[in-house]
């Protein structure tokens, strides 16, 4: 008798000291989300759908390198196990992409997320000179927020793309700034006005450094900004309309 009243008041101290970690680790985000707001801080959160609120930063005219990541496997499916919406993948939906007919090469979701780490998390996205784009292989248009951390793991980018593809925005936790959003084509009328434009591509017989190519163009030009179209997928082609050239990186 005695060994289970013990065992039920340690299940209740547990549970307490579970409650009262959860409860100090929102006032201590709420603080910080709020230090990043008054720019005293230029960390980030994540938020509950796995993505992040961006420390906000005022605008400043720079010059700027812009990526649109192009013809990118984001399409939604429902959950096989419980409610919500996910990203159709090649390794994980098998059945469906068989039923389909779809050649399982294009539909690789995985590619645009590796994209989206190594640019947002480069110095030049993290000095201000970055903005990216994704036009998916359905020919939405989606802009990220420059200081967005994309999620580290695959199932939860999933599931956080496929909540922005329901819903066409995404919001940061308790706060109006908007972290992603799906945005009207074409993507030229979103790009700077005499901006130089490129698309990379490994059958172009002009391969160049793409850090010196940019300072080339920039310098050369006179443009405040440059932009690459490069295909996030692991079959097809990128869509060039108004590009000006073919780069191999």
């Amino acid at each position: 008798m005695k060994s289970g009243v013990r065992k039920r008041e340690s299940k209740d101290d547990d549970g307490q000291k579970r409650r009262k970690k959860r409860k100090e680790e929102r006032k201590q985000s709420a603080s910080m989300y709020k230090a990043i707001l008054d720019g005293n801080d230029a960390g980030h959160l994540d938020d509950t759908n796995g993505g992040s609120v961006p420390a906000i930063a005022p605008e400043t005219s720079v010059k700027k390198v812009i990526v649109v990541l192009d013809c990118a496997n984001l399409e939604v499916v429902k959950r096989q196990r419980g409610s919500g919406s996910t990203l159709l993948a090649a390794d994980e939906h098998k059945g469906i992409i068989k039923r389909s007919g779809k050649d399982p090469a294009e539909v690789r979701p995985d590619v645009a997320h590796q994209c989206l780490l190594a640019l947002l998390d480069s110095p030049l996205n993290k000095s201000g000179h970055l903005q990216v784009y994704v036009r998916t292989s359905k020919n939405v248009l989606i802009e990220l927020h420059p200081q967005l951390r994309i999620p580290r793991t695959f199932r939860r980018f999933s599931g956080l793309m496929a909540e922005l593809l329901n819903k066409f925005k995404i919001r940061a936790t308790n706060s109006q700034d908007t972290l992603m959003k799906v945005i009207r084509n074409p993507v030229t009328s979103h790009l700077p006005v005499g901006s130089a434009k490129f698309a990379f591509s490994f059958n172009s017989e002009k391969m160049v450094n793409v850090v010196d190519h940019a300072k080339e163009v920039v310098e050369t030009r006179g443009c405040e900004s440059v932009v690459y179209v490069i295909g996030a997928m692991a079959k097809g082609k990128v869509r060039t309309a108004g590009i000006h050239e073919n780069r191999r990186p």
